[in-house]
């Protein structure tokens, strides 16, 4: 349902289905980089960090989940965090293109 709404362009209602499924399956890292781009789509900045440092805690060694948190936090303002993040990216996999692409607008 989540991805329904998200591909609809209606992040807000996307956001509140992935928030469902992250109750019905905690430790599943895809849900929560799910929610963390419909929070970001929506506008929620803090609360996309939020569950993109989840997702990075479940699975520690997906470079496309540190790359969206890198962009997560570039949108909220903070570039030191942002750039700890995308480096993190490019160090798990040297040719992910959305940590390039954000060191580029440091």
């Amino acid at each position: 349902q989540g991805r329904a709404h998200f591909q609809a362009r209606r992040f807000r209602e996307a956001a509140q289905a992935y928030e469902q499924a992250t109750r019905l399956a905690p430790t599943n890292p895809g849900i929560w980089n799910a929610l963390g781009m419909a929070r970001l789509q929506a506008g929620d900045n803090a609360g996309a960090v939020t569950a993109y440092q989840r997702a990075v805690q479940l699975a520690p060694t997906t470079a496309g989940f540190h790359a969206a948190l890198g962009r997560a936090y570039f949108q909220s303002g903070n570039r030191a965090s942002a750039r700890t993040e995308w480096e993190r990216a490019l160090q798990l996999d040297p040719n992910n293109a959305d940590a390039r692409t954000g060191m580029s607008r440091l």
